[in-house]
This record gives structure tokens, C-alpha cells and sequence, in this order.
């Protein structure tokens, strides 16, 4: 592939040519014809000729053009009123595709821009990294692509502004079982397929000159077409080349680590990990692989790794009878793998992953066992159709009935007007929604904190947003109350909400409300503190000590464990730990995955998994939760300016009103 050549501007002239001397008087204008009346003289006339004309003309008075002679006077335009007319005065013109055009008869214009704006490198790079896939614009018709926005407006309840569409477009919506907005999935696969040319093109400002020659190959090694040390790491050889177990592809945690007879695994190749994964006896739990497997390779490569695994060679030193019982379990062993990971992850799966999963059911598991290809076929069909979605809304005869105040449907209403108990159910179901939609793959490789990771992790942001959003709503809503006494029942209101989100063992609510009762610009009104009845500093006093982050929030830890279900916990905590895992490990032990290292973040996931099972069983106050959910907050310069404002320092209580 030949280097595109740069683009060099031509150097400017060391000397400018010095102008025409201008003539004494005004020269005659020619005159016109009528024939030439709309003729326009071309830059290649005769300097000569041009010149003769201005001294034949000199002595001539100026004599007014006739009428019938006259350029047509050109109409102004208030270009401020019509902005658009300054481009686009003749409508004849087809102007939808001047850039394209452009580039294509100056292409040294676009290699300029990408040199110049990094971003603009995206197109070149996508076009090497999936060469031969430029089909899909023109097979996502415009069909496909209203039936996927109708979708995702019914997946936010918008039926009303769905129905229009329907009935302008004149294409009618086909109902589906879908669960999730297929617009947002679409949009998380086609990030994650970028992500490597993002990485790319979007290099750090103060890196290095690269030399230009080596340019292309460091390109395409950051794309993975070119081998570079890293892939030696995770060993790409054919899994049944693999060597038997030895120090160099496979080592085992020390015998006290051992638990009933199985060999833990302390790092391996990818290879061994997968064999260890379909063997019997293995120390690998499959639950915790298919959460983490993505730290370490991708979901296309294990599935190429399955497959070859499923084909087992015959081996000379084992009878036909020992080698079909091995190949039975070995081939079972990867069908469960695979449902497992069709039930629980489906909803990562790209099209083209689904059509490996399908190419080797029809083409090999259908012929040696056509059970297991149904139920294969059929998991994947349910996840399709969304036959097998959990259903989050039902009716129970113990749902409580609301709490609702009696100026519900005000459009004053307020949280003075709603009983704190009722408050903290809406907020609980509100978090709980958030909180059950977190995927493990969010929460791997501190996705949710690294800028070029973060749309990995869109449901853990999503409730970390949650949370500070809580505790600046308990913040502003007290430094806006401007009376002492009407912050002080603010204050008491809080922590009324703070111990029925207790009782309902939403931890993550609960400190929430604390962070915002603890902030900077609350934490200084003393006068306000000091008048909080003794009942409610009791109170507020209890659920601090409960989440006091001393010893890495060991109270809490321990109240956790006794807690049941239904329960929010505080995510902070496991995030935290996540961190201290990521941070505090390598992710290879020389040459080998660390695979205790990732033992260790699937016993976090699991911790967080275990709650999102059982939810809450509250009736769901439409009111109520749009008051918590269209909250408005100050910043914390706000806060802490509105808190001087209404608490100056220095000033007796006696001074507060």
C-alpha cells in the first residue's frame, strides 16, 4: 500500500508584481452591444488591448449607457432575514454532494484535514479496519430505520408522537417483543466496533513525532492486523496445539488454596482457560468467566475458541469406546457454555456474532445432535423475540396502597405536600430501576471512570448520576429555604425520608440523602442544626454510624450480610473495591492471564447480581416521582453562596430570621 503523498502549499513569490499606473481622469466605458450585454470579460484578455481601450477613452466624455444596454440591477437581499439565500439563490444547482465531490477531485484537501484535525481520520481508519463492509447503507432501507425509531419511541413511552409518525410517514409500526430500545443497542455495538479506531485517531497531543515510513505498520498493529508483543501474551495458537500442562501455559494456586479436589486456577493462556473451562473437574465456575472474558479477549475469538473445541480430533492413544465418551463430554461441556452465555448476555451479542452462533448450528451441531441444536436454536430465538423477557411489573395482594396527598393532582404540588414514607418508596423504585439494568461487562475495566470507556457502562453511570443528583436535591432544597424555621422542618423532613429508605433497605438512597445532609453548604448552618429536635439528631446519628466508612465501611459489610431481599445497596462500596482490584493487580502474570485477578472482580459482580433479582412491591406514583425526577439543583457555588446568604458568618441566631 503506497504511502498517500503530503500536501506541500506552492511558496510564495519573493517579490509581488508592481501594478499598472492609474490613469489621470475617468475613463469612457465601452460601449455595449446587445449582444454583449451579458457577456463578462474573461481574466485571459490581452493586457495590451485593455490598455489601449483606457487610452483611446481618455478624452472622450462619459457618456450614460442606453436603457435598452443596461445590466439588469440585481435586487438586494437582507441577508440577516434570508441567511440561506447567500448560498443558495439558483435551486437548480445540486449542492448535496459539492463536498463529496471535492474530496474526490482534491483528495491532498481531506489528507490536509486529517493531519490537522485528528478526527477526521476516522473515515480513512474505519474504511481499513472493516474493509469489505460498505454494504449497509444501502440494505438499511428507510423502512428499517422508522421501524427502529418507532421502536425506541415506545420504549420511552412516547405512543402519541409514534402514532404521528406512523401517519405522516404512512408506514405502519409492527409490533415486537423487544424489551429494550433496539436504538440504543444498535448505537453500543457500533461504539464498541470504533473504539480501537477512536484510540487511534484520537492520539495524546504531547506524543512523540511518528517517522512517516512507519507510520501505516503502527497503525496496524493498534488494529490488530499486525502481531505485536501483547498478542503473544494471550497465546493465538490452535487450541488443540496447545501444550500439555506445564509452567509456561498454565499455573495452579498453591495446595492451602485448593477446595475439595479441584485445582484453582492462578493464571493461564486463553487456550488453557477454555480447556479447563469444558473439562470435567475444572476449577473454572462458568458464571464467572462469562463475566470477566472480556478483560481479557473478545466475545468473537471465544466463540472461534468454543467452536474449535467443540470439533475434537481422534487421538491414537485412546480406544474408539474412551474417544467418543470424551468427545460426548467435551461437546456437552461447550453447548452448556454457550447457552449459559446466550441466557444471561445476549443482549451484547452484535448481528454478525449471532450469525457465527447460527452458521455452526446448521452447520455442524444440527447433524450431531439435533436436540441440543433445537435448544440452542430456540434460546437464541426467545432472546430474539423477547418470548423470555422477565417481567418487572405484576399485580400482588401485599403491595401497599399509596400514600397520596389530597392536592395530588396540583400543579403546586411539592415534597412538603407528600409523606416522607411515600417519598422514599418512589425514590426506592426509581433506584431499583436503575440498579436491576447494570450489566457485569459495566463494571469491568473501571469502564465507568475511564473518558474512552464510558459508553461501555451506561446504566452504572446512569445511577451514579442518580445518586448525585439525590444529594444535591436534599442540598439545594435547604439552602433555598430562606427561614430558620423552614429549614429547620426541611432539615427534620430529610431525615424522616433518610430512615424509611432505611427500613426499606435502600442503602444507596439512604446515603444519598446523608452526602447531602453532610455537604459543605448544609454541614455550616449551626443555627439550624442546633435547633433540630433531639429526637431527630438521635436518629440522623444511628444511620451515620451505620454507614461509617471507617475500616472500609465494616459496619455496613456486616449489616449487609443480613440483610434479605428485596435491597438496593450502597454501589459506591463495590465500585471502590473494583477499583482496589484493578489498580492493586496485574492483569498478567508474565505471559499468562491472571485469571485470580479476575476470580476476584466476579466475586464483586456477583455481590452486586445477588440484589437485582427481587423487586420492590410499591404502586407506582406518576406525581410523586416526577417531582423527584425533574429536580433542578444549584452548583456548588450556588449552594455555598446561597448558604452565606441566609447564614452569614459571625451572626448570633438571634440576628437569623
Amino acid at each position: 500500500m503506497a504511502t498517500p503523498q503530503k500536501y506541500k502549499l506552492p511558496p510564495l513569490p519573493s517579490t509581488l508584481p508592481k501594478p499598472p499606473p492609474l490613469p489621470s481622469t475617468l475613463p469612457k466605458p465601452p460601449r455595449l452591444q446587445k449582444s454583449q450585454s451579458t457577456q463578462i470579460p474573461t481574466q485571459t484578455q490581452n493586457i495590451n488591448q485593455n490598455q489601449n481601450q483606457i487610452t483611446n477613452s481618455i478624452e472622450k466624455p462619459i457618456e450614460k449607457p442606453k436603457k435598452e444596454t443596461e445590466l439588469p440591477k440585481k435586487k438586494e437581499i437582507d441577508f440577516e432575514k434570508h441567511p440561506r439565500k447567500i448560498l443558495y439563490q439558483d435551486p437548480s444547482i445540486d449542492r448535496s454532494k459539492w463536498h463529496l465531490k471535492l474530496i474526490e477531485k482534491h483528495p491532498e484537501i481531506q489528507d490536509l484535514r486529517e493531519r490537522l484535525i485528528p478526527i477526521e481520520r476516522t473515515q480513512s481508519f474505519g474504511e481499513i479496519y472493516n474493509f469489505g463492509t460498505h454494504d449497509v447503507k444501502e440494505n438499511l432501507s428507510d423502512d428499517m430505520i422508522l421501524q427502529v425509531i418507532m421502536q425506541h419511541l415506545g420504549c420511552l413511552g412516547y405512543k402519541k408522537t409514534r402514532s404521528i409518525l406512523e401517519e405522516e410517514s404512512k408506514i405502519k409500526y409492527q409490533e415486537n417483543h423487544f424489551k429494550e430500545s433496539r436504538l440504543r443497542g444498535l448505537l453500543r455495538i457500533s461504539l464498541k466496533e470504533i473504539e480501537k479506531i477512536y484510540d487511534i485517531v484520537m492520539e495524546s497531543s504531547d506524543s512523540k513525532e511518528e517517522d512517516p515510513r512507519n507510520e501505516l505498520l503502527e497503525q496496524l498493529i493498534k488494529l490488530g492486523y499486525e502481531d505485536e508483543d501483547e498478542n503473544e501474551i494471550v497465546n493465538d495458537v490452535f487450541i488443540w496445539d496447545e501444550p500439555p500442562d506445564s509452567e509456561s501455559n498454565i499455573i495452579y494456586a498453591d495446595e492451602s488454596d485448593k477446595s475439595l479436589g479441584e485445582k484453582e486456577i492462578k493464571a493461564a493462556t486463553l487456550n488453557k482457560l477454555i480447556e479447563k473451562l469444558t473439562h470435567d473437574g475444572s476449577g473454572i465456575k462458568i458464571d464467572s468467566f462469562l463475566m470477566t472474558f472480556q478483560s481479557f479477549t473478545t466475545k468473537e475469538k471465544l466463540l472461534q475458541k468454543l467452536i474449535h473445541r467443540y470439533h475434537v480430533p481422534k487421538s491414537k492413544e485412546l480406544s474408539e469406546e474412551e474417544y467418543q465418551k470424551k468427545k460426548k463430554s467435551i461437546q456437552l461441556k461447550v453447548i452448556n457454555v454457550l447457552l449459559k452465555w446466550v441466557d444471561n448476555y445476549f443482549s451484547e451479542f452484535s448481528k454478525q456474532l449471532i450469525q457465527q452462533f447460527q452458521e455452526f448450528i446448521e452447520n455442524t451441531l444440527i447433524e450431531d445432535n439435533k436436540t441440543l441444536a433445537d435448544k440452542l436454536k430456540n434460546a437464541i430465538y426467545k432472546k430474539q423475540k423477547g418470548l423470555d423477557a422477565k417481567k418487572t411489573v405484576f399485580e400482588s395482594p401485599n403491595i401497599p396502597d399509596p400514600i397520596v396527598p389530597k392536592n395530588i393532582f396540583s400543579p403546586n404540588l411539592s415534597i412538603f405536600h407528600v409523606h416522607e414514607e411515600e417519598i422514599a418508596r418512589q425514590m426506592t423504585l426509581i433506584e431499583f430501576k436503575l440498579y436491576s439494568k447494570i450489566q457485569p461487562t459495566e463494571l469491568l475495566n473501571q469502564a465507568w471512570s475511564k473518558a474512552k470507556y464510558k459508553h461501555r457502562a451506561p446504566n452504572v453511570l446512569s445511577f451514579i448520576q442518580r445518586f448525585n443528583d439525590t444529594s444535591g436535591w436534599v442540598a439545594t432544597t435547604i439552602t433555598k429555604s430562606d427561614r430558620l424555621q423552614h429549614r429547620v422542618h426541611t432539615i427534620e423532613k430529610f431525615i424522616k425520608i433518610a430512615e424509611h429508605l432505611r427500613a426499606l433497605n435502600n442503602f444507596n438512597g439512604l446515603t444519598s440523602v446523608l452526602a447531602g445532609l453532610n455537604n459543605a453548604a448544609v454541614y455550616r448552618l449551626k443555627h439550624s442544626w442546633s435547633s433540630i429536635k433531639l429526637n431527630y439528631q438521635q436518629t440522623l446519628e444511628s444511620l451515620k454510624n451505620q454507614m461509617d466508612s471507617s475500616g472500609a465501611y465494616k459496619t455496613y459489610r456486616e449489616l449487609l450480610k443480613n440483610v434479605n431481599p428485596p435491597c438496593i445497596p450502597y454501589l459506591g462500596i463495590y465500585l471502590t473495591d473494583l477499583t482496589f482490584i484493578e489498580d492493586g493487580v496485574p492483569d498478567f502474570i508474565g505471559n499468562l492471564i491472571n485469571y485470580t485477578k479476575r476470580s476476584q472482580i466476579s466475586k464483586v459482580i456477583l455481590n452486586i447480581q445477588q440484589y437485582q433479582q427481587k423487586s420492590y412491591e410499591f404502586q407506582y406514583v406518576h406525581q410523586i416521582s416526577q417531582l423527584l425526577l425533574k429536580i433542578r439543583n444549584l452548583d456548588d457555588s450556588e449552594l455555598y453562596n446561597k448558604s452565606l446568604e441566609i447564614e452569614p458568618r459571625n451572626r448570633d441566631i438571634s440576628e437569623i430570621k
